[in-house]
């Protein structure tokens, strides 16, 4: 039996919240994944988890031998992509991921320029939320992810790709709309599409209401930033998103009024390459390109 083969079971396992999952991710039954564990197990004389029915609780054996491996297959999949491009003799692929805000506001014209400059540039696009992107990058799986950088990411490059700013997005004609500023204070009372546990926001915008002894009367809890911009159009409630979406709606006839919202938070969005990529050269250009494409910090006072 592989050890690689069992080490990529044990990497699926650790990334998988139970067997089942593992599997799935395999394209194989469940029990081979057991199967697999309880051999490498064997192999290297340390039990990697703690068995709770279908769920796998790591040992810190198993966490430990996890981070060992991420360079290991990084640089096998560097290899593998390697092999891949001299079938295809062309050697112009790149994957990229990146957050759905970005994809639909942000990232079409970047692509078209790209595809003028590169005429046989491959690449492969999806989007994925910010925690994903940064799970892929560690793990080799694309080549350059855009994503806000709600954690520390290792064994890749980063740069600030654009600096948005949380702004108050209400129903056109709103009483608070002819505020300058919004904050929670002016809230309060008011029915608040919160931003879900994802939003880089969230814990800032909580932070602000807490500190001035202001619980936000919330009507619900939102992931997607266009979601909260069509039912504040609707007159559903009030939301805080970054600019770039609001700006970008209401630019498209959303009938909501924007203010900033007091205290000001910042939103930062980063680039990422992963550090496998830098032997390719394509990957670095594609990745200063975007770099100084990007749109200029947000001036909204």
């Amino acid at each position: 039996m592989s050890f690689f083969r069992q080490m990529e079971v044990f990497r699926a396992a650790m990334m998988s919240p139970n067997l089942t999952a593992a599997a799935e991710r395999l394209l194989i039954t469940q029990p081979a994944v057991t199967k697999q564990i309880q051999a490498l197990e064997e192999q290297i004389g340390i039990n990697l988890f703690l068995r709770d029915g279908a769920r796998l609780k790591p040992t810190s054996a198993a966490r430990a031998l996890f981070a060992q491996s991420e360079r290991a297959f990084a640089s096998m999949s560097t290899l593998e992509r390697f092999a891949a491009e001299l079938i295809r003799s062309t050697p112009q692929h790149l994957r990229i991921c990146v957050m759905p805000m970005m994809s639909r506001l942000w990232l079409p014209d970047r692509l078209i320029q790209l595809f003028r400059a590169y005429p046989d540039l491959h690449l492969s696009v999806s989007t994925a939320p910010s925690l994903q992107i940064l799970d892929l990058l560690e793990t080799d799986q694309i080549d350059i992810g855009i994503a806000l950088p709600i954690r520390l990411v290792g064994l890749t490059q980063s740069d600030e790709l654009l600096a948005c700013r949380a702004v108050c997005i209400l129903p056109h004609g709103h009483r608070l709309s002819f505020l300058e500023t919004v904050g929670p204070e002016d809230l309060a009372g008011e029915d608040f599409l919160l931003l879900g546990p994802v939003a880089a926001t969230r814990r800032d915008i909580l932070e602000s209401f807490a500190e001035r002894n202001i619980k936000p009367k919330v009507k619900a809890e939102i992931d997607v930033a266009e979601l909260a911009v069509t039912l504040v159009a609707n007159g559903a409630g009030i939301a805080v998103i970054d600019d770039l979406t609001a700006e970008a709606h209401k630019a498209s006839g959303a009938a909501i009024d924007i203010r900033p919202f007091a205290p000001r938070i910042d939103i930062a969005v980063n680039i990422y390459r992963t550090r496998s990529s830098a032997a390719m050269p394509l990957a670095a250009e594609v990745y200063e390109r975007l770099c100084s494409g990007s749109n200029p910090q947000s001036e909204t006072a």
